[in-house]
């Protein structure tokens, strides 16, 4: 019996060729895409995971809350967390990663420069699962100087992974003195699923190493609780840091939570964002539906064409039960065809994918869905067939009569697909176009600074500085070098410093409450960024760069003894009080930071606020002065002709200046452009996922007109008898598609900005939602499906009324 089956089967599916490719590509694009995102959401969700202890492991933060400054730093300094262990039982361990800057490594004859390289305490793996492949974890780090290199690390600096007992010199940040350690483990390279890679660890090297800033996570004991610990902190923090400390507030983030809870200042790597997380799953869920809604109409629509085969089935003894088998093991084979080829697109395109999302590919863990899905879609499939047409009566199958199927109902069951089918496509098509106008909106937002042709030579150590001016002569007397300017921190990154000011008239000196940003740059810098002086005057003096023996003795010193003046950006200005520029100009003014108090000065100029980093954040309060101490970064103007010559001249340079130090540099645009990458990428995943439910919908809608125009053909017949035309019966149709479309749109409008309006508020600067963005969609749509009733009745004018009508 099912090998008869079977073989009507193929010849069935191969009769109706169109319906069968149709239901085969839209479903195996459905599967594909459905895979493709639950191994996102898979991967996204499970970010650290790896870590057993994960839900007892703490990140420490730090909130600080003062008039017009607020901001929560990922990273804590070290003089508040070194007694934390010691002051709360609840705590097991407390680990501090901090990070090397610059980071340059010497091996043999060759050096390098390193992300994710951080000084640890030596019971870092008693808290984290970093999978030793070589050495001992409880030794690995115990002794001073010891080094723990991953497998690729050790690549990269060796060329083999036989790396246990060999040495690493790591250069200090003064760019001169050199530290040896010894290799002491080889780890395993960490899953990408981890908001804390990990290229390379060293031990902490005694007290006088634990200051500065750091990560810094807290392993609780099986009774310790999180928000009971939280609430502790603010009496310690008065403790211990005085009055110097108000207005800052310990919290803690749960390890599993990081990737998509948090978006804080200093983050190791930028971080998901849950919106996403519901925007893919959306479209997820709205490509399924479609996927399975669309099975069902074009099922629908080829089985009542042959109807008549049911009558001829139960006029040769088959029975319900046999009808039922027989629609189910069709419906089944074509899914099943269809789900082997979305396991082909599916390997094909995860090297694509994981380019886009940099995400740990695991594909195993959906076994199980991809014979759900089967199951599911098969059953979606043939329910129309197998439920109602094998109760039709046979007469009534020879008369092509469909029984117990109300058409023309308002809440049939073909209005009510027809609708859902158009309020997913009315939220996917104005989603895309929602986020397409906010993410253009940001990337051509004028910034109030020129990053086009901008060099950025990031991460300069100590002895470059000391050298500054004789490299800043080799870099002007090259020709497509337009300007040369320095910086404590390059445009695009998160400014590090900030602290309490002093201002004439508005702040007192003791202030501990208004703290403001602070950039440090020369004279050039307003010039070659492009910045817009709105008020006063540039600095007067240029400093040199280069930084004498004497002042690096004595770095306090000279800091806290040096005459200065101040140009600040309008935000501070506003912050201050001051109503205008010219108010501003010539007040008295000075800025402070962990105990360096740097000389009263006047307020020579204000710059018109630009945007040091991603717009999803407003601009802080900024001070700018002029102390080459300071400076970490060279920025270099250069001509658009010629480029790949000058930047060959610019590293040239710097290896005549600085022989034995790697260069790291980036150009401006890039490092902007990084800052929306990882959001770019997940938005062109959707637009394509979008366009391909899209895509699948309106395949679905086809299938819902076809159904309707066959189950309506006798009264088209009657109709076209009586004198209507094609124009009539074009209008007729359209309008019965409105009248079921129209009165669910202000729902999918609704969903669509209550959705949006969420997603919009990550960020500072955003759109306005217009109603354009609404309109376009029920244009589409319109425009489909009137093409596609046109092409029906023409294809059904065609046929002899007469005929139809014939059993009549």
């Amino acid at each position: 019996m099912i090998k008869s089956d079977l073989r009507i089967i193929f010849r069935k599916l191969k009769r109706h060729l169109s319906f069968t490719f149709i239901n085969v590509i839209g479903l195996s694009i459905s599967m594909s895409v459905i895979f493709l995102i639950s191994i996102y959401l898979y991967s996204e969700l499970s970010f650290d995971d790896f870590h057993e202890k994960s839900d007892r492991i703490e990140r420490l933060t730090m909130h600080i809350q003062k008039p017009g400054y607020d901001m929560h730093w990922a990273r804590v300094n070290f003089d508040l967390v070194n007694q934390l262990e010691d002051e709360f039982s609840e705590i097991e361990h407390l680990i501090r990663f901090q990070d090397y800057y610059p980071r340059n490594f010497i091996v043999g004859e060759n050096s390098f420069q390193l992300e994710n390289a951080y000084s640890v305490d030596k019971d870092v793996f008693e808290v984290f699962d970093f999978e030793l492949l070589e050495g001992d974890s409880k030794y690995a780090l115990e002794k001073p100087n010891s080094i723990v290199l991953t497998e690729s690390t050790a690549m990269k600096f060796f060329g083999s992974t036989d790396v246990i007992g060999k040495e690493v010199e790591l250069i200090q940040p003064d760019g001169v003195t050199k530290v040896r350690y010894l290799v002491t483990a080889l780890m395993k390279d960490l899953p990408e699923n981890t908001h804390l890679p990990v290229n390379l660890l060293t031990s902490i090297n005694g007290e006088d190493q634990r200051t500065g800033w750091a990560y810094v996570y807290l392993l609780l004991n099986d009774k310790g609780d999180a928000k009971s610990l939280e609430s502790k902190f603010g009496p310690f923090i008065s403790e211990f840091g005085g009055e110097d400390m108000k207005g800052v507030h310990f919290k803690l983030q749960n390890l599993g939570s990081i990737h998509l809870n948090s978006d804080l200042a200093r983050e190791i790597i930028p971080n998901g964002n849950t919106t996403y997380i519901y925007l893919f799953a959306l479209v997820g869920m709205v490509i399924l539906i479609l996927s399975v809604v669309n099975f069902i109409n074009l099922n629908a629509a080829k089985s009542i064409r042959a109807i008549k085969e049911v009558g001829v089935r139960k006029v040769l003894g088959s029975t319900t039960s046999d009808l039922k088998k027989y629609y189910f093991l069709e419906s089944f084979l074509v899914v099943l065809v269809a789900a082997i080829i979305s396991i082909g697109v599916t390997f094909i395109t995860l090297p694509y994918f994981k380019q886009l999302t940099v995400l740990e590919i695991n594909i195993y863990p959906f076994v199980g869905l991809f014979f759900i899905l089967v199951i599911l879609i098969s059953f979606a499939g043939g329910y129309f067939p197998s439920f109602f047409l094998s109760k039709q009566k046979i007469a009534d199958s020879f008369r092509n009569k469909i029984a117990g199927i109300e058409v023309h109902s308002r809440f049939s069951p073909r209005n009510i697909l027809i609708a859902g089918q158009v309020v997913l496509c009315i939220i996917t098509i104005s989603v895309a176009l929602i986020t397409s106008s906010q993410f253009s909106f940001i990337v051509n937002k004028n910034l109030g600074i020129d990053k086009d042709q901008v060099l950025a030579i990031t991460n300069i150590p100590g002895s470059v500085k000391w050298k500054m001016n004789r490299y800043r002569n080799s870099l002007n007397s090259i020709s497509g070098v337009k300007g040369v300017t320095t910086a404590m921190e390059v445009p695009s990154r998160e400014i590090r410093d900030s602290g309490p000011v002093y201002a004439e008239g508005k702040i007192a000196e003791d202030n501990k409450d208004v703290s403001m940003d602070m950039q440090v740059v020369d004279k050039t810098f307003i010039e070659v960024m492009g910045l817009s002086l709105i008020s006063g005057r540039n600095f007067s003096k240029f400093k040199s760069n280069d930084i004498s023996e004497e002042i690096d003795k004595d770095i306090y010193g000279h800091l806290q003894n040096s005459p200065r003046e101040y140009i600040i950006n309008e935000t501070a200005m506003k912050t201050v009080g001051w109503d205008s520029p010219e108010e501003a100009i010539g007040k008295m003014f000075s800025w402070s930071i962990g105990g360096i108090q740097l000389q009263k000065g006047p307020i020579i100029g204000v710059v018109k606020d630009y945007h040091q980093e991603t717009l999803k954040n407003g601009v802080d309060p900024v001070v700018f002065i002029n102390e080459p101490v300071w400076v970490n970064n060279i920025l270099v103007k250069i001509e658009g002709k010629n480029v790949d010559n000058t930047l060959n001249q610019i590293i040239t340079a710097w290896e005549d200046n600085y022989p034995g130090l790697p260069i790291t540099y980036s150009f401006l645009d890039d490092l902007y452009d990084k800052l929306y990458r990882s959001e770019k990428n997940q938005l062109t995943l959707i637009y394509i996922f979008s366009s391909l439910a899209i895509l699948i919908a309106f395949v679905g809608m086809f299938g819902v007109i076809s159904y309707s125009m066959k189950s309506r053909e006798k009264e088209l017949a009657v109709r076209k008898i009586h004198g209507a035309t094609l124009k009539s019966l074009g209008v007729l149709m359209t309008k019965d598609f409105l009248l079921i479309t129209v009165p669910i749109l202000p729902f999918a409008f609704w969903a669509t900005y209550k959705m949006m309006e969420k997603w919009l508020s990550n960020y500072v600067y955003k759109i306005d939602i217009e109603v354009w963005h609404f309109l376009v969609a029920p244009a589409i749509i319109l425009l489909v499906i009137s093409i596609n009733i046109s092409l029906q009745l023409l294809k059904a004018s065609s046929k002899n009324p007469a005929l139809i009508l014939k059993s009549e």
